[in-house]
């Protein structure tokens, strides 16, 4: 049981007094919760870890718990707040690492611009998460930015543009294979 893994990782980690495992493992035991939609709990864990990662030395390693939050917040229907913790991460993170972890943060910029109705900002990040993720070869997150990108021009009628990159969306799922991304591009060509 993942949950059970978890917090014996954060019972031992608190035992030999390292902040910084303890800090991913509440944030790990944040983002189960957020999985299983309890999203009041995975705050509970997510928001320690920020506490823990904003006090430990050398560069900020805590961009990953941070997007994780802003995202329990808009499933709790928290913009503001949502948006808050989501620019933290994108603040503190920067462009430091072109990985899959900097596709994540502009991901989440992406969908809480989204959420709130800014379809340009919103495009902009994720067109930035694919050009992030081109650089990176990342087609897990770059099967997501296109299905989002489909998402938003569905949402304004330009149902052209919503096809183009809902079938990139899902050739490019196909190419990894990850079923559940499949899934929802082919939902949305359908």
């Amino acid at each position: 049981d993942a949950f059970k893994k978890q917090f014996e990782a954060l019972e031992l980690s608190r035992q030999i007094e390292d902040a910084d495992a303890e800090a991913k493992t509440l944030g790990f035991i944040g983002i189960l919760y957020n999985d299983i939609g309890e999203y009041r709990k995975a705050i509970q864990y997510l928001l320690p870890a920020v506490i823990i990662y904003e006090k430990l030395p050398g560069k900020f390693k805590g961009a990953f718990v941070l997007s994780n939050l802003g995202d329990s917040y808009i499933f709790f229907g928290m913009k503001d707040s949502a948006l808050f913790y989501i620019r933290e991460a994108y603040e503190k993170f920067g462009e430091q690492d072109r990985s899959h972890l900097w596709s994540f943060v502009l991901m989440h910029m992406g969908k809480i611009y989204a959420e709130i109705g800014e379809n340009d900002s919103a495009l902009k990040f994720y067109n930035d998460e694919i050009i992030n993720c081109r650089i990176s070869n990342d087609k897990l997150n770059l099967s997501q930015a296109q299905k989002y990108i489909a998402d938003v021009y569905q949402s304004v009628g330009k149902y052209d543009s919503s096809l183009y990159y809902a079938r990139d969306a899902y050739t490019t799922a196909q190419s990894v294979p990850v079923k559940r991304q499949m899934l929802q591009a082919s939902g949305l060509l359908a």
